[in-house]
């Protein structure tokens, strides 16, 4: 299951990312991700749609 299927459509989040490209976050955030300890993180670029949606609600 994704975050995605929990979000309505017609959701303010589904319209964000329809016209904001969050997949740039990945690239600067990489650095600070290990990728062979511990437990996988949530992606970044969720993280930041979600709080463009707070702050745009």
């Amino acid at each position: 299951m994704t975050l995605s299927f929990l979000v309505p459509l017609d959701d303010l989040l589904h319209k964000t990312k329809a016209v904001i490209d969050f997949d740039f976050i990945h690239d600067c955030v990489a650095h600070l991700y290990c990728a062979d300890n511990g437990r996988p993180a949530p992606r970044a670029t969720t993280w930041c749609a979600m709080a463009s949606r707070s702050f745009f609600s």
